[in-house]
């Protein structure tokens, strides 16, 4: 619930009049885990200036306490479970 993927889902599923019940990460057949620097490194090098954008990844990676070798789940499912709400 704390991606920026819920946080744009959340507004029109409130809105509609439904309210969350459960969400959870539903790994695909897509699903990879690799570390998270070869994810970095590709946006990196296609930057125009890819020492800037690798500083910029490093302040981000220092600010959660990461490192680029930690390995990270790509290419999976947020499963967002809802109900109507009663008027």
């Amino acid at each position: 619930m704390k991606t920026h993927s819920f946080a744009y889902a959340y507004t029109p599923i409130v809105q509609s009049g439904h309210r969350v019940t459960a969400v959870s990460v539903v790994e695909t057949p897509r699903s990879t885990r690799s570390p998270i620097g070869h994810l970095l490194k590709h946006y990196e090098m296609m930057a125009a200036d890819p020492a800037a954008k690798a500083r910029a990844h490093d302040a981000i990676l220092a600010r959660y306490e990461a490192r680029r070798d930690q390995t990270m789940l790509i290419g999976y499912d947020l499963r967002i479970e809802v109900e109507r709400e009663e008027p």
